[in-house]
């Protein structure tokens, strides 16, 4: 989706070639890398709006979408990754090591959902990237010819291995009983069981602030605080600049709470 990319790539996709070697150094960089704790910056939300995903006529009755996102907002939860793919044309493919063609690129994996249940979507792409981690390093300890294993697992092996996971497990999400307000939403991804608090009626239209404030207060001094939200009590324009799009977004959500 263009929309997607150019909010999670705003000066394009960054793509470099990888040293390689006999030790894998760069390779196990990716293959080993821990999604959940690198989530906290490659980490974002953003809103679409467009006659695409507007349901305000769509006669929408279900009571709980309505009261945690009252506006039908498009939400996209993402998480920025780096994967590689292999261009080793087939005849260089025996040369061994210094012959791969190996490129680092980054990459983004988003759930779409009118649901503001933002930490709960987090989880289950984290759950789908690690899984999809544990099959990439049983594939590496698997390949007997070591210069081969970079085109076993690289991201075509990703994409095959995602839409196989997705497969066995999306439906049930689907099929999950949405509970009524103040209970608890449960989905078993794989091996994983999460879950997620929902809030009384009354305050259910801040359901995705649960993740945004904590993340915001957390990173924001108070004098900064202070003065944004005196800023925006004065009603004059905030524009707000960071590399980092998980405090980006959480603190964009975070201030309408606030007035």
């Amino acid at each position: 989706m263009c929309i997607r990319d150019r909010y999670a790539f705003p000066s394009g996709v960054e793509i470099r070639r990888l040293r390689t070697s006999n030790s894998f150094s760069e390779l196990n960089r990716i293959v080993f890398a821990n999604n959940f704790n690198e989530q906290a910056e490659n980490f974002f939300v953003f809103l679409i709006n467009s006659e695409l995903t507007n349901l305000r006529d769509a006669g929408i009755r279900d009571e709980v979408l309505l009261a945690t996102n009252p506006s039908l907002n498009y939400y996209c939860v993402c998480v920025r990754t780096r994967d590689y793919f292999d261009l080793t044309p087939e005849e260089d493919r025996q040369k061994g090591h210094k012959a791969r063609r190996v490129y680092s690129h980054q990459t983004v994996h988003c759930f779409m959902t009118y649901f503001p249940f933002i930490r709960l979507f987090l989880d289950i792409i984290v759950t789908f990237l690690n899984t999809v981690k544990i099959a990439r390093i049983e594939q590496f300890s698997a390949t007997a010819d070591g210069s081969e294993v970079y085109s076993k697992i690289d991201a075509s092996y990703i994409q095959k291995v995602l839409v196989e996971e997705l497969g066995k497990h999306l439906g049930s999400i689907y099929r999950t009983v949405r509970p009524a307000f103040g209970d608890t939403l449960e989905i078993d991804v794989g091996n994983d069981h999460l879950s997620i608090s929902v809030l009384e009626k009354v305050r259910a239209y801040m359901t995705d602030a649960l993740w945004a404030c904590p993340l915001a207060f957390s990173n924001l001094p108070l004098e900064d605080l202070y003065w944004l939200w005196a800023t925006l009590l004065l009603e004059n324009h905030v524009v707000l600049v960071t590399e980092n799009l998980a405090l980006l977004t959480a603190t964009v959500y975070t201030f309408p709470y606030l007035l």
